[in-house]
């Protein structure tokens, strides 16, 4: 599944608006079906939240609204394409593989360039407009349940895609645990 896209940038404004589309239900229940290249990609949970945070993912940041206007002006932001890199490689990603990105961030966006060269990172390629449709989905299904639970209940329980069966009994410290 992806967002249609017209050859335009994803600005601010358009992630707000299909935010302000998409109900929590929707969004989670999306969380689940998004693709990159036909692979069915796991939600972006809260583990792989604060595996971006750790990676250096600036969408991820409490720093963010530094950029926020600069997406708002131009449709970007510096990094941009590297957050849509990070976030997609941790959703194409077994779970361990974020909690490893948390010990060791540098090897994580390594192994996430690596990912994204393999998959035809090219810029304006097929695949650049289809990682960046699934990011822009991402995104903005993350600020509709947002907005719900700001506006909402505010338990702080809620999270796209968070499921007990993401839990796993090896702690994510085991040498079991590798990228990729």
């Amino acid at each position: 599944m992806g967002l249609t896209l017209t050859n335009k940038k994803m600005d601010i404004e358009d992630i707000e608006k299909e935010a302000g589309r998409v109900t929590p239900d929707q969004a989670t229940a999306r969380s689940m079906s998004w693709e990159f290249k036909g692979q069915k990609l796991e939600p972006f949970s809260r583990v792989r939240q604060t595996a971006a945070e750790a990676i250096g993912v600036k969408i991820a940041s409490t720093s963010f609204g530094h950029y926020a206007e600069s997406l708002a002006e131009t449709g970007s932001y510096p990094g941009f394409l590297s957050d849509a890199i990070m976030i997609v490689w941790l959703c194409s990603s077994p779970i361990h593989s974020s909690y490893r990105a948390v010990r060791k961030p540098d090897e994580a966006s390594t192994k996430a360039l690596i990912w994204w060269e393999e998959n035809g990172g090219n810029l304006g390629s097929p695949e650049h407009v289809e990682l960046i449709e699934v990011f822009g989905g991402i995104i903005s299904d993350i600020f509709a349940v947002q907005a719900e639970i700001t506006g909402g209940s505010g338990s702080g329980n809620d999270s796209l895609g968070e499921s007990s069966e993401e839990q796993s009994n090896t702690p994510p410290s085991s040498p079991a645990f590798s990228l990729g």
